[in-house]
């Protein structure tokens, strides 16, 4: 049996609430192949495996968020609305797909290195887009020179995996994703 491209999405969609719910470790192919009402062969027939599959849907994800941010990156918009607009985007897409936050905090064992790696080169991939923007931003703000744009963009990260989690998984966050925003702006801008 051979799955149609609908039926492969329908797969990911429950194998990322799957894993967003239970746990990467927890989840095995029999349960995702339960959840489709589809054989193991079946899933076997596009995934190689449940780390191929875990792969898939963060590869996924981040080439949707990295499609958002650079289109924002490219916009003839001033640096600050490019920053506060990417920041919304992450928050947005995060809070509305909290499957991601999920699947990127969760804890993995010792022998998945390759998700790890990947989890890591994702992250990576997301700093080095927005770094060019805080080397503008250290430039026109007086930021001491040595400054490194690296820092800044990883603050920015981690603030919005941080709002995230408490926004996601635990139901709760002080601040409207508008005012978080603001707040970050005022803090690398110097306001």
């Amino acid at each position: 049996m051979t799955i149609t491209k609908s039926k492969k999405e329908k797969i990911i969609k429950k194998a990322e609430n799957l894993f967003s719910r239970y746990n990467y470790n927890a989840v095995s192919l029999n349960d995702i192949a339960q959840q489709n009402k589809v054989t193991k062969a079946a899933l076997y027939y596009h995934f190689k495996n449940k780390e191929d599959l875990f792969l898939s849907i963060l590869k996924k994800a981040h080439k949707e968020i990295s499609f958002s941010i650079n289109k924002i990156v490219n916009q003839p918009i001033s640096t600050e609305e490019k920053v506060k607009k990417i920041i919304l985007t992450v928050l947005d897409t995060k809070i509305n797909q909290n499957y991601l936050t999920n699947l990127t905090v969760q804890k993995l064992s010792k022998n998945d290195k390759k998700l790890s790696k990947l989890i890591s080169e994702l992250k990576e991939e997301s700093l080095k887009v927005i770094e060019p923007l805080m080397k503008e931003i250290i430039k026109s703000r007086n930021y001491p020179q040595e400054t490194d744009p690296k820092i800044l963009s990883f603050f920015i990260m981690s603030s919005l995996k941080g709002y995230t989690i408490q926004k996601t998984c635990d139901g709760y966050a002080k601040w409207p994703a508008e005012q978080f925003a603001n707040e970050i702006i005022n803090i690398i801008f110097r306001k």
